[in-house]
């Protein structure tokens, strides 16, 4: 109450801020994926060529092979063009 008198604001803090959206398979997701993968480089946390490297990224799983079973690759592959499920293919 007192963040929202001090702030002119109502409800809860961070409300509309965050929201989870359904993304369908397909080209929206591939999208979706991509975005994240380069939220550390548009916030410039770091380089694009250091990108496969962020620890705190799927994308660093995805190019080393090993990945947790529910780090499914086939839709943002499929979507970019047909790319390989190997190290080179998600470099690319």
């Amino acid at each position: 109450m007192r963040f929202n008198r001090f702030h002119g604001e109502a409800g809860r803090p961070f409300q509309g801020r965050f929201k989870a959206l359904h993304v369908e398979p397909g080209h929206a997701l591939a999208q979706v994926i991509h975005s994240i993968h380069m939220n550390p480089v548009r916030a410039k946390v770091l380089p694009l060529a250091q990108v496969g490297a962020y620890p705190w990224s799927s994308l660093a799983r995805f190019l080393c092979g090993e990945r947790p079973a529910g780090l499914v690759a086939g839709t943002v592959l499929r979507e970019s063009g047909g790319l390989p499920d190997t190290p080179a293919g998600w470099r690319r």
